[in-house]
């Protein structure tokens, strides 16, 4: 820094210096009144360029007069504009809309100060901010599309808590989901019938039988585990209670690759024990298990009106489902 501020009151006044060179520069304004001086005209010259002046406006035909000098003179009386001799010597016609291309104009504050773009550029950027755009919500849509590991809890003492829970429900009077407010109804007779509960499952993305077998009856429908994200279906069948959970995710392949498997539909179901019986099987974007008192051959018609398929990690499908979670999310 030489004697005096010079060229650094500018940026003293302006809070553009770092706090170092800032202490630096009033220590010296506070000993020396040239500098003190300059620094109390700067301000005053900002404070007063801040407060007083008003806007500069035009004359009202200012704007008119000079939109009017950009068209095109009006031929005069029997003059001719001219011929295109690329159409066959063709008279072009003398209207200027004819012959100006329809384009919006640019602000008239650009036009002004002679900012006005290319048509290319302008174009360009708009090209290029959509692209920007639609990645960036394919992006976000093909990571909220992910699905969280499930592993089947193999344990016997999970199946059987799970057939008693459902035994003792059938003595609750919170049975069946009411279709309309996502709450439990009364009782299935006051509330929602087997057709709606499966009309239900369909309308918020829970995979569902097609059809329940003849004397197969929906006994309650509820949300459980710890985050209360698993659909429980307790099925009242003629040979026992079966229970069938559901739980959105990709089944764990390393927890279930040593299991006895059963063919459905070109896909596995998994057997994880046989007393209780336990099944488990991807579905979708959903992990389903089902426990039931019965044998293997009681349940294969319950089990093959379920669907059966294996989860989809493609780009398109988990952008699909990111579109369905976030939908949902709106909804």
């Amino acid at each position: 820094m030489s004697a005096h501020l010079g060229e650094w009151v500018s940026a003293l006044v302006d809070n553009q210096l770092g706090l170092a060179d800032r202490e630096r520069c009033l220590a010296h304004v506070a000993a020396c009144p040239q500098c003190a001086r300059e620094v109390d005209e700067a301000r005053s010259a900002r404070r007063t360029l801040s407060l007083g002046i008003a806007d500069v406006e035009p004359a009202p035909d200012f704007m008119s007069r000079l939109l009017a000098m950009s068209e095109p003179a009006a031929p005069a009386a029997g003059e001719e504009v001219g011929f295109d001799t690329a159409g066959g010597g063709e008279q072009r016609s003398s209207d200027a809309s004819s012959l100006v291309p329809h384009e919006p104009l640019p602000p008239r504050w650009r036009a002004l100060c002679g900012d006005v773009e290319p048509r290319g550029a302008r174009r360009g950027r708009a090209v290029v901010a959509l692209i920007l755009g639609s990645s960036m919500v394919a992006v976000s849509l093909f990571t909220l599309g992910d699905r969280p590991v499930v592993a089947p809890d193999r344990q016997q003492n999970d199946a059987l808590s799970a057939l008693a829970a459902a035994a003792q429900l059938r003595t609750s009077d919170d049975l069946v989901v009411d279709t309309a407010s996502g709450v439990l109804a009364d009782s299935p007779g006051s509330g929602a019938d087997d057709h709606e509960v499966l009309e239900w499952m369909s309308q918020q993305g829970w995979p569902r039988p097609e059809s329940l077998p003849d004397a197969v009856t929906v006994q309650a429908l509820r949300f459980t585990g710890a985050d209360e994200d698993v659909l429980e279906v307790d099925l009242e069948t003629p040979f026992g209670d079966v229970v069938v959970r559901e739980q959105h995710g990709r089944l764990d392949q390393d927890k279930v690759s040593d299991l006895r498997t059963l063919d459905a539909g070109g896909a596995p179901v998994y057997v994880v024990s046989e007393s209780p019986l336990h099944l488990v099987w991807q579905s979708s974007d959903t992990v389903v298990d089902l426990v039931a008192p019965g044998s293997l051959d009681d349940v294969l018609q319950l089990v093959s009106t379920f669907p059966v398929d294996e989860y989809d990690a493609g780009f398109q499908a988990r952008v699909g489902r990111g579109w369905t979670t976030l939908t949902g999310v709106l909804s």
